[in-house]
């Protein structure tokens, strides 16, 4: 995000805060300040008590967040077990999957031993903004496939250090 587009129009310091917050979040961080703009009167700060849970897997993908104070557990549950994938820390965003239209949780998150702010965005806002703004569509799309691109050699390279784990050539089935 440039902030050398302040200039162009006043915010408020509460504004200005969250603009640099949001800065911060990858899937923003290739917008400019008025296209990030766009997205605050959507984004709604929720509290959640510690242990709660945010989402489970399989659950439709109705929002995306980015955490503001605490910290976020993200698991998967494997044979009547959870494996933990990732904590999600202060301006870390989860539940990227509600940027696309019709998708569902891969994993389950929850707060961790203490009481977590988020700011929530609804997945029908995102999917009005993407309808009226392409350009926005076009920055997040491509910093969401980088993320995805950075997870997938993720998975190629430990696997190439672990092999025979699972059968990777199942993830390029068709369903």
């Amino acid at each position: 995000m440039n902030f050398t587009d302040i200039f162009k129009k006043k915010y408020t310091v509460s504004e200005l805060n969250l603009l640099r917050f949001f800065a911060r979040v990858p899937v923003f961080a290739s917008l400019s300040v008025d296209e990030m703009e766009v997205f605050l009167p959507f984004f709604h700060l929720r509290t959640y008590q510690a242990n709660e849970v945010v989402f489970f897997r399989n659950d439709p993908s109705k929002a995306f967040y980015v955490v503001k104070t605490g910290k976020i557990i993200l698991n998967i549950d494997v044979n009547n077990d959870f494996e933990f994938l990732r904590n999600i820390k202060p301006a870390d965003s989860f539940g990227n999957d509600a940027l696309l239209a019709g998708t569902h949780r891969h994993y389950n998150a929850i707060t961790a031993n203490e009481a977590c702010e988020l700011y929530v965005l609804p997945q029908v806002n995102i999917a009005d903004i993407f309808k009226h703004h392409p350009n926005i569509t076009a920055r997040v799309m491509t910093s969401l496939a980088s993320i995805y691109q950075r997870h997938l050699d993720n998975i190629f390279k430990n696997y190439q250090t672990s092999p025979g784990i699972f059968d990777l050539s199942k993830t390029y089935e068709e369903d």
